[in-house]
């Protein structure tokens, strides 16, 4: 009998080549969906509106919902090297996620309010993932 369970270890490998990218994706999806809550990016608020002279009191980059709708829509690839992520059909979601220059003519610069990409918490997150999946290879 194999001591190891060789045979089982590589079967469970296998599985989670399937299964891991996609708990990854969805965790990293939930990230990027939380700037919107918290209305920040790895522990920096995004800066306020200018004052409008109607009240809108709806959160900063939530007028209508459709770029948050697009971030939760974002996953492009997902398998076992690598994962995308990309708003598509929201052509102002790059100004607002890299702080780009907007507007027609000579237009202003758009503060950065950043809701996808890297952040250590964001790698802390998946790292705990990745454990937790290949510890489940060995058990």
């Amino acid at each position: 009998m194999n001591k190891f369970k060789l045979n089982q270890s590589l079967q469970k490998l296998e599985k989670q080549k399937s299964d891991l990218p996609q708990a990854l994706a969805e965790a990293t999806q939930q990230y990027f969906n939380k700037s919107f809550d918290n209305q920040a990016w790895n522990g920096r608020p995004w800066q306020n509106r200018k004052p409008q002279k109607t009240s809108n009191t709806k959160p900063i980059l939530q007028k209508t919902g459709a770029l948050k709708n697009a971030v939760s829509h974002s996953l492009v690839k997902t398998d076992f090297k690598s994962l995308k992520f990309e708003v598509q059909n929201i052509p102002y979601a790059k100004v607002h996620n890299d702080g780009l220059k907007a507007g027609r003519g000579r237009g202003f610069k758009m503060p950065q309010r950043q809701f996808i990409g890297h952040t250590e918490e964001l790698a802390n997150i998946q790292k705990n993932i990745i454990k937790t999946y290949i510890n489940k290879i060995w058990q």
